[in-house]
C-alpha cells in the first residue's frame, strides 16, 4: 500500500459530495406527497395550515430526518466504494478514511449543504421537466452518474497514480 495521496484524497472527495448530493435529492421520494403539497402551495402556507393539508408534525419531522439522514448514507456509499478502489489499486485506505472524516465534517457543519446550494442550479437537469417524480429521479441519477465516473474514470485514476509516485 502506497502514502497518503492528497489528490486521490480531493477527487474522492468530489465524488463523496455528488453521492451525498445524489442521496439527499433522491431521499425526496420519501414524502413526496408532502413535497407536491409544499411545491403548490408554499412552505408558509402548509406550515401554518398543516391540518388543512392533513400534515402531522410527524409527517414533517419524517421528512426533514429523511432528507438529512440521506447525505450521510451517499457518505457511507461513496466510502464503501473508495474503500473497494483504494484495495483493487494498492492504494492507502487511509485515505478514503481521510476522506470519510471530511466529509463528515462538512456535512455536519453545514458546509456540503452550502455547497450544494450554490451547485444545485448547475447540475440538476431535472429543474427543466415540470413533472415532480420526474424530476428528482432525473437529477439524482445525474448526480449519482457524475459521482461514478469521478470514481471510475480511468484519467483520472492514472492521474492519482501518477501524483503518488
Amino acid at each position: 500500500m502506497r502514502k497518503i495521496n492528497s489528490l486521490q484524497i480531493l477527487i474522492h472527495f468530489i465524488a463523496t459530495s455528488f453521492f451525498a448530493f445524489s442521496a439527499t435529492v433522491l431521499s425526496r421520494f420519501y414524502n413526496l406527497r408532502i413535497l407536491e403539497i409544499i411545491n403548490k402551495n408554499g412552505i408558509d402556507t402548509v406550515i401554518k395550515n398543516s391540518e388543512k393539508y392533513k400534515i402531522t408534525t410527524m409527517d414533517m419531522w419524517n421528512f426533514t430526518f429523511s432528507t438529512g439522514i440521506s447525505s450521510v448514507i451517499g457518505i457511507f456509499m461513496a466510502f464503501l466504494i473508495s474503500i473497494f478502489i483504494s484495495i483493487k489499486k494498492k492504494w492507502s485506505v487511509l485515505n478514503s478514511f481521510i476522506v470519510l472524516f471530511i466529509s463528515l465534517a462538512l456535512n455536519k457543519i453545514g458546509v456540503l449543504n452550502l455547497f450544494w446550494r450554490y451547485l444545485n442550479p448547475f447540475v440538476c437537469p431535472g429543474k427543466y421537466i415540470s413533472d415532480l417524480k420526474l424530476n428528482i429521479l432525473t437529477s439524482g441519477i445525474f448526480l449519482l452518474i457524475i459521482g461514478c465516473l469521478v470514481f471510475f474514470l480511468k484519467i483520472l485514476n492514472r492521474k492519482i497514480e501518477e501524483y503518488s509516485k
